[in-house]
């Protein structure tokens, strides 16, 4: 069983922003998109020597007008999924296919989607200064299976409803090598190369194209944590 949270890139995007904004700055500066993907690929390590993956990245995350307006602001949402994608989605995707391969109908896949009250979005530092928030960021599924920072000990109601679902989709897989809980839907294993794969939610649906979760941020944006009660 394995997957990503929505928004994995926001916690590596907080890096890439501080080593842009103090080399060239991102108030004034007038970026491109293939600008921002090679200096992304050199923060992140990533080789791109053809240009195709900055290309094919250019065209899937961002439109004509943001492209064209040069405002870092107006690049964040795609940023954070070229982040997520090359540290975590992928090579979790590249571990799903591969498994999924050697020991057919034995592999769930997931992306954790669920937005509550806490974060792990920059691991109890100030955040205010980002120009961005965590949404559903890196290693915020884990709220629901350890208590960690300290208040999550303290979950609010439907926070401790969510979690119990949380543990019982772990323990049942633990136990029965089936992911299961009440309230959710069948979750089915990988059959092909991307999917099926569950949407962890409040109200969890399954998915068929795990490669759809490479743009979502890009598509929906990020979550604003002023929205959640």
């Amino acid at each position: 069983m394995t997957g990503a949270t929505k928004n994995e890139g926001t916690f590596a995007l907080i890096g890439v922003y501080d080593i842009i904004n103090q080399t060239i700055g991102t108030g004034n500066h007038r970026f491109n998109s293939f600008q921002l993907i090679d200096l992304t690929n050199r923060i992140l390590g990533i080789t791109d020597y053809t240009g195709t993956l900055t290309g094919f990245l250019s065209k899937s995350l961002w439109n004509q007008e943001q492209i064209s307006g040069g405002v870092f602001q107006d690049f964040v949402n795609g940023l954070v999924d070229h982040c997520g994608v090359a540290i975590i989605k992928g090579p979790v995707m590249r571990a799903a296919q591969g498994n999924s391969f050697f020991n057919s109908g034995e592999t769930w896949l997931y992306s954790f989607d669920y937005e509550g009250e806490h974060t792990r979005f920059g691991y109890g530092e100030d955040t205010s200064a980002y120009p961005f928030e965590g949404g559903v960021t890196h290693s915020n599924d884990n709220i629901y299976l350890f208590p960690w920072p300290p208040e999550v000990a303290q979950l609010n109601e439907e926070d401790t409803e969510f979690a119990k679902k949380m543990v019982d989709l772990w323990t049942s897989f633990a136990i029965d090598g089936v992911p299961s809980a009440p309230d959710v839907p069948f979750w089915p294993p990988m059959t092909n190369v991307s999917g099926p794969y569950l949407h962890i939610d409040k109200e969890s649906r399954v998915g068929q194209d795990f490669y759809d979760e490479y743009s979502v941020t890009a598509r929906e944006g990020i979550p604003s944590r002023s929205n959640i009660v």
